[in-house]
C-alpha cells in the first residue's frame, strides 16, 4: 500500500470489523520502527529504512495502530511482539 492509499487501507479495516460477528478477533502483523533493545535494534533499522526510502512509507507505532484500528471501530487492541526481530501481532477485538 502506498502513502497516498491511507484511506483505502481505513476502509479495509472498517469492513473486516463490519464482517466480524460479536467477539470475533482481527489480527494483523507488522514491523515496529526503529525498535532500540539491542536484539533488535540493527534489523528494525534496515526495515524502517527500506520503507521509507524504497516504498515511500512509514511504518506505524504500537500507538498509531491502536488509534487507527480504535478509529475503525474496534475495541480491546493489543500489540504482542512477536519471536522474530521487530515482529508485532496486533489483535483486535469487536465487542
Amino acid at each position: 500500500m502506498m502513502p497516498d492509499e491511507e484511506d483505502v487501507a481505513d476502509g479495509v479495516l472498517r469492513q473486516c470489523r463490519d464482517a466480524l460477528n460479536p467477539g470475533g478477533r482481527l489480527a494483523i502483523t507488522d514491523a515496529a520502527p526503529y525498535v532500540t533493545n539491542e536484539r533488535e535494534r540493527r534489523f528494525s533499522a534496515a526495515v524502517t529504512y527500506f520503507h521509507k526510502e524504497f516504498m515511500g512509507r512509514r511504518l506505524l507505532t504500537d500507538e498509531e495502530w491502536k488509534a487507527k484500528l480504535t478509529a475503525a471501530g474496534f475495541d480491546s487492541v493489543e500489540t504482542v511482539p512477536l519471536r522474530f526481530p521487530t515482529g508485532r501481532l496486533h489483535i483486535a477485538r469487536k465487542i
